[in-house]
């Protein structure tokens, strides 16, 4: 396997308040970054999520849109339902057993805002708690992992 040097980028992790004298010099042909998005997760150096839970808030606004035209064409609770899981809830499923712990306050009540939108428009049938998605989320992680 050959890996391809013009796609290559290197993402090294550290404290915002390390300066960059401190890190190892950059390889040869290939770029340093500060933020990377791999597997639909935004990384950053310093460990901050907030470009990626602003990414998945865009999303989510945009989903949801889909979701009041398709209401708007006659489509059934149970369907809304069964499209708001498979397209909204699974987007931040994805990365919150990483993403939950390093979100400040703001970040979590903007997540919770844009939670309670479709249970108060009618796509869903139960309200989704921030805590409770994570909670979830970090048991099947580690249920998996033993297996």
């Amino acid at each position: 396997m050959a890996i391809n040097l013009l796609k290559t980028m290197e993402l090294a992790f550290r404290r915002h308040n390390v300066s960059g004298d401190l890190l190892p010099p950059a390889l040869s042909d290939v770029k340093r970054v500060c933020d990377a998005k791999l597997l639909g997760v935004c990384f950053r150096h310093d460990l901050n999520f907030f470009k990626h839970i602003d990414s998945v808030v865009a999303t989510w606004n945009q989903r949801l849109y889909l979701l009041g035209q398709l209401a708007k064409q006659g489509l059934g609770i149970y369907a809304l339902d069964s499209v708001f899981k498979a397209t909204v809830l699974n987007k931040i499923s994805y990365a919150l057993p990483v993403c939950f712990t390093y979100l400040t306050e703001g970040r979590k009540d903007m997540v919770k805002r844009v939670l309670k939108r479709p249970y108060r428009m009618g796509f869903t049938f139960q309200f989704y708690d921030l805590g409770d998605l994570n909670k979830i989320a970090q048991y099947k992680l580690f249920r998996s992992s033993r297996s």
